[in-house]
């Protein structure tokens, strides 16, 4: 059983104590514990956060609940987000940077997170669960083989340095 990653921290402002107020239990988890909205979730990642998984991760949501979803309400919490953490050039930046991410995102990539979020909603935990685990398996196998395979070639374990980005002097689970 896989332990959840739970964080938990007082209201700092209003954002916060709003997200608060319009907690919620999220049906699709089984768990009696309440969550930040859908909305508030969605808002914060795609608005202050900005990576390119917190991006994947709201347009899963979006299509997970894309049936129960309030955007008037992901619109009035990305507004109170930029008045909290943003100044107008930082918003300007960030809205950009959303642009070229959705622009670069093919279509079959969006397709795809659309059949697997029905598939969840469709099949069993048990089901999806399995098939989850044997990709994510799948992935750090060729992970390893590419490293390995990387690491014969002439100034292999510099180059796998280099994509890496790491620049320690101690050796990496891939040069072992």
């Amino acid at each position: 059983m896989n332990i959840p990653n739970i964080e938990f921290k007082f209201p700092k402002n209003k954002i916060d104590e709003y997200t608060l107020s319009k907690r919620t239990k999220l049906p699709l988890t089984g768990l009696d514990i309440y969550f930040a909205s859908v909305e508030s979730t969605i808002a914060y990642k795609e608005s202050h956060l900005c990576s390119e998984k917190d991006f994947e991760d709201a347009c899963h949501l979006r299509w997970l609940y894309r049936e129960h979803i309030n955007h008037d309400e992901i619109e009035f919490v990305r507004e109170m987000i930029n008045e909290c953490f943003c100044s107008r050039d930082q918003q300007v930046l960030k809205d950009s940077c959303k642009v070229i991410y959705y622009s670069k995102r093919d279509k079959t990539h969006t397709e795809f997170i659309e059949r697997w979020v029905d598939f969840m909603k469709t099949h069993a935990f048990s089901e999806w669960k399995k098939q989850q685990s044997d990709f994510l398996d799948s992935q750090i196998v060729h992970s390893m083989e590419f490293y390995q395979r990387l690491l014969k070639e002439p100034n292999g374990s510099e180059k796998a340095r280099e994509l890496l980005g790491w620049q320690k002097e101690r050796k990496y689970w891939f040069e072992r």
